[in-house]
């Protein structure tokens, strides 16, 4: 393979563990079943593998996990017209 004048040698991907996988994995309505059903554990493996297999949910989950929490908070401030006359 090549990328303008320098030539890839590494670039093949193991497919070794994602042929192990859950085919119910990529089925919408398995998905589905499991959020109304509230079944944690299999959300818990679909998200494992989605994490390892996409780079756009690996980037996302790191994303909101680092977000900082509790920092900002509002507090309602109301000024009394009625003083201030």
């Amino acid at each position: 393979m090549r990328i303008g004048l320098r030539k890839v040698d590494d670039a093949l991907i193991n497919l070794g563990s994602y042929r192990k996988v859950n085919p119910n994995y990529g089925n919408k309505n398995f998905v589905l079943q499991a959020i109304y059903k509230h079944d944690y554990d299999t959300l818990r493996e679909i998200s494992n593998y989605f994490y390892e297999a996409n780079g756009i949910y690996y980037r996302l989950c790191r994303y909101m996990a680092y977000l900082y929490r509790y920092d900002w908070y509002v507090t309602p401030f109301v000024i009394d017209a009625e003083k201030e006359k």
